[in-house]
């Protein structure tokens, strides 16, 4: 009998206990992220990224819209969550990427070096990645972007590597 109470007992703290143990939800929008389809996030997409895993890590949920946004990078302990009514969407602007010195490789999302992250939702990844090579060759026609190939097609390390993909789970904000 004293064995089922503590038991028992250790289960209620567990149970009682395991609300505090969860990561924490943050919003992309509360660190100014606007999903409006035009304005460029990355920088408050990254600080939220920033935040959430200096805090122990958690759920960076993007909701309800369309988000642009050039490089950045998920670090150790964070899930990116993107909802079904949202989409991450790739900038049309080649200066808006960067080529990571170790991955020696242009991307949309980079995680070099991080442990325990994730990417999940009902949402969508859009790179645009045809898109962003047209931009790219009217830089170039323009005498904004050098083109090493010759042939309006810009060298592949530096085209941010991405296609459309979808993850099936869907997020509510409570």
């Amino acid at each position: 009998m004293r064995n089922k109470l503590k038991i028992a007992a250790a289960l209620l703290l567990i149970t009682f206990a395991a609300p505090s143990l969860s990561a924490a939800d943050y919003f992309a929008r509360d660190f100014g992220a606007v999903p409006d389809g035009v304005t460029l996030n990355t920088a408050s997409i990254q600080a939220a990224i920033d935040f959430v895993s200096s805090h122990g890590g958690g759920r960076l949920i993007l909701d309800k819209g369309d988000y642009v946004c050039g490089s950045f990078y998920l670090k150790s302990n964070v899930l990116l969550c993107i909802d079904g009514d949202s989409r991450i969407l790739g900038s049309l602007n080649p200066f808006d990427y960067v080529r990571d010195p170790d991955a020696k490789w242009t991307a949309m999302i980079f995680a070099v070096g991080q442990e325990n992250i994730g990417i999940c939702g009902g949402g969508i990844i859009d790179g645009r990645g045809f898109d962003i090579a047209v931009r790219y060759t009217d830089f170039v026609h323009l005498g904004l972007m050098e083109d090493k190939l010759s042939n309006d097609r810009m060298v592949e390390q530096k085209r941010p590597e991405s296609t459309s993909t979808s993850v099936p789970v869907s997020l509510s904000r409570t």
